[in-house]
């Protein structure tokens, strides 16, 4: 079985895992949502998912249906434990790809952006904070999360939130 870092950080899968992120899809509909994966790959990666403890099978209706384990779909301080510096940015480098294709997928080819209908944002500031506060914005932005997958707003949008936390080894002020 692959390490939980190489389970999560692979484009193909990053895309799979943000797909279930908020609700449970069937393996037509997962393969409907995501064209750009071979069919063949898809159930590769679904079962690679599986073995690891990240994804479920659930039956609804009759039919198989993929979800993410409650907690499992992210990389912590203990699944990055032990890695060399060259794996950790190999492993970041990995997660941009598959960040880039979402990107990509948002923009399209070829067309003008209308970044403030499509709410496209990108961001980055050093900020400083005590390890309590650090924890109390993960919960924070996990609350957020949580309500919004619970939206069943006919009008509601989907966006890809993704995060990153790089600590600083100095300390600098902001």
């Amino acid at each position: 079985m692959l390490p939980k870092a190489k389970l999560l950080i692979h484009p193909d899968r990053m895309q799979l895992i943000t797909e279930l992120s908020s609700h449970s899809l069937t393996g037509p509909a997962l393969a409907a949502a995501l064209p750009s994966i071979p069919q063949a790959s898809l159930y590769r990666h679904l079962t690679h998912l599986i073995e690891g403890g990240i994804v479920e099978v659930t039956k609804q209706d009759g039919q198989k249906h993929y979800r993410i384990v409650e907690g499992q779909a992210r990389l912590g301080p203990d699944d990055l434990e032990g890695m060399s510096g060259a794996d950790l940015l190999n492993a970041f480098s990995m997660f941009c790809s598959g960040l880039l294709v979402r990107v990509g997928q948002s923009i399209g080819e070829g067309v003008a952006l209308d970044a403030s209908r499509k709410g496209l944002k990108f961001l980055q500031v050093k900020v400083r904070m005590t390890d309590a506060d650090l924890v109390a914005m993960n919960e924070l932005i996990a609350s957020v999360v949580r309500r919004s997958q619970e939206n069943e707003d006919e009008n509601s949008r989907a966006y890809t939130l993704a995060a990153i936390i790089i600590p600083e080894e100095t300390d600098s002020s902001c």
